[in-house]
């Protein structure tokens, strides 16, 4: 279970390679964000980045994830959907994996769920008004 050969990464840099249209590739928007020990401008959030308990300051821990109710995935139907991390649990070959009420749970990553592909974007690339 490590994050650098795993299914999943390959999953996520394969919707980042099939799905963001290259004219978005090619504006030099997208920086690299350092997830298990790799980089890559698409990425699967870990355990501590959704997680602010698991950083002392919850420095790390993306806004869009520190509140429990928003890691909550639904889809398209509107049912809670469970989601994995990048984070293998500290025993047993487990994963973390996001619940459908946004808490984690360590679970066996043979099961088939889904996993939420997140893009790091340039800030400067932008102008906030």
């Amino acid at each position: 279970n490590v994050y650098a050969n795993s299914d999943i990464k390959t999953e996520c840099d394969n919707w980042f390679a099939n799905k963001v249209p290259s004219e978005m590739k090619e504006l030099g928007i997208f920086a690299d964000t350092v997830v298990e020990s790799v980089a890559s401008p698409c990425f699967i959030p870990s355990y501590a980045m959704c997680n602010p308990a698991e950083n002392n300051s919850g420095a790390n821990t993306f806004d869009f994830f520190k509140e429990q109710g928003g890691r909550v995935f639904r889809n398209s139907s509107g049912t809670a959907q469970y989601w994995w991390t990048a984070s293998k649990y500290s025993s047993g070959g487990y994963v973390w994996r996001v619940d459908t009420d946004g808490s984690f749970y360590d679970y066996n990553p043979t099961y088939s769920i889904g996993f939420r592909p997140c893009l790091s974007i340039v800030r400067s690339a932008f102008t906030i008004v």
